[in-house]
């Protein structure tokens, strides 16, 4: 073999060994390491980013909750009320927690407050956030929502309350308006974090304010008493419709 020749092959098994030694530099040190967030199907995953041991790919998959315009209720005193309905769109998967933030906004579209929280929403169903500011209301004119990041369980893992109204009342009191009922749990747990919001509203059915209160716990097949207290307030004791409350019930198992 000429001697030329024998150059070249020795330039090529070197520069295959040169290879080899900087690919496994590469791959023990510089390479980055396989992610579930790099965009490329290469752990043992059923598509890009999802599956094995990546999220599930039903969860990576779904739709984000969506949020109306969130609406303001003031009273003379300068009380606010906001209520703003959250659906989700997904079958199968709710937010087991997803945080809220509520930035109220002047007649100049000044930043005045931001109102932060969290909470909860089944598949396929509206719930409603309930916020309110005991002074704002001559204030703030405009209201936006945005929603964090929910945490998605499946139905099997977030089970839906049977909660019901046995019996319900809006009475005008000397103290101001009053709506109180009763709770039926039909579940075969004890329901928790039970929220009742109650919309007041007017012969034509528009509403004028809102309310809400708690209970820490309904016990399974039986039933609790509720009452949502509102602000005394003229314009609210003279048009509010006392037949025309609509009830929201809501809590978790």
């Amino acid at each position: 073999m000429k001697r030329g020749m024998k150059k070249f092959f020795y330039g090529l098994f070197y520069l295959g060994i040169f290879t080899l030694f900087c690919l496994l530099i590469y791959n023990s040190f510089i390479k980055p390491a396989p992610t579930c967030f790099d965009g490329i199907k290469n752990q043992n995953e059923q598509d890009v980013d999802c599956g094995g041991p990546c999220v599930p790919c039903e969860i990576l998959h779904l739709k984000p909750l969506k949020a109306n315009e969130p609406q303001l209720f003031s009273l003379a005193d300068g009380k606010l009320a906001i209520l703003t309905e959250i659906f989700n769109p997904n079958e199968g998967y709710g937010a087991d927690q997803f945080s809220y933030q509520i930035n109220l906004y002047d007649r100049n579209h000044r930043l005045i407050k931001t109102i932060k929280g969290s909470d909860f929403i089944f598949d396929l169903s509206r719930r409603y956030i309930f916020a309110s500011d005991p002074f704002l209301g001559s204030l703030a004119v405009e209201a936006e929502i945005s929603l964090g990041s929910p945490i998605w369980k499946s139905n099997k893992e977030m089970l839906r309350p049977d909660l019901r109204l046995s019996s319900q009342k809006t009475e005008i009191t000397p103290s101001g308006i009053e709506t109180s009922g009763r709770i039926y749990n039909g579940s075969i747990l004890a329901a928790s974090e039970v929220k009742i919001l109650a919309i007041l509203k007017d012969k034509f059915g528009r509403p004028l304010f809102v309310g809400q209160t708690f209970l820490a716990k309904v016990e399974s097949l039986k039933e609790s008493d509720f009452m949502v207290i509102f602000p005394q307030d003229k314009f609210l004791e003279q048009n509010v419709d006392v037949s025309q409350t609509q009830i929201f019930l809501s809590g978790r198992l």
